[in-house]
């Protein structure tokens, strides 16, 4: 065989190969990029190790804080009742954070827990059809940070299990039993305790302080 056609045979082959190679990405990549989820239905749960089947979509969790605004509408404050709907994948629980109506720095004990919102917004979650084991509602509150500056912030957290509040009358269900039915509940910044007036001047406590100074 002449070197000019064993030539033409050599080009001949490697067009053939490359060709198929060619062939072969594009096919993969075509297989994969019809095989990767909408990122706007993947579920939350992708990515965590233990992540259950069903868990809610993004999608999902803006629809249920679209109908949450809708139905809890704003608070005392003027502010939405609910301000964020998220979803951690392991331990499998929905996150919601309400916004509380009275200011921490004056509230009493009764009205920082909040009883009857979050037994409104505790109602709401769990009759909006999404998969989850636990529930997380955090309540907020404005907060002074430092002097003149005041930001919302978690002040009241509880935890609830899907399978009691699974098994609840609720139609029967009172705000004063909220608390009892948490896993956990926290209120994390407790009311300031009202400033005592100093004492008059040559009062017994005024002269036993110069005594002790």
């Amino acid at each position: 065989m002449s070197s000019d056609k064993r030539t033409m045979w050599v080009q001949a082959t490697v067009l053939v190969i490359l060709a198929g190679l060619g062939y072969l990405m594009v096919a993969l990549y075509a297989r994969a990029y019809n095989a990767a989820p909408d990122p706007g239905e993947a579920s939350i749960a992708d990515g965590h190790e233990n992540g259950p089947p069903g868990a809610p979509t993004r999608a999902q969790l803006s629809e249920l804080h679209e109908s949450l605004r809708r139905q809890l509408g704003v608070n005392s404050r003027g502010l939405p009742r609910v301000a964020s709907v998220n979803y951690d994948g392991w331990p499998d629980r929905l996150v919601v954070v309400f916004a509380l109506d009275h200011d921490p720095a004056g509230a009493t004990p009764e009205q920082m827990a909040e009883l009857r919102p979050m037994l409104d917004v505790l109602r709401a979650v769990h009759a909006g059809g999404l998969r989850w084991r636990w529930l997380m509602l955090c309540g907020t509150g404005p907060v002074e940070l430092t002097p003149g500056k005041t930001a919302e912030t978690t002040v009241v957290r509880a935890t609830f299990s899907r399978e009691k509040l699974d098994h609840l009358e609720w139609n029967k269900l009172e705000p004063v039993a909220v608390q009892g039915l948490a896993e956990q509940f926290n209120v994390l910044l407790e009311p300031k305790a009202p400033s005592q007036p100093a004492p008059p001047a040559g009062s017994t406590q005024d002269q036993s302080s110069k005594k002790s100074a």
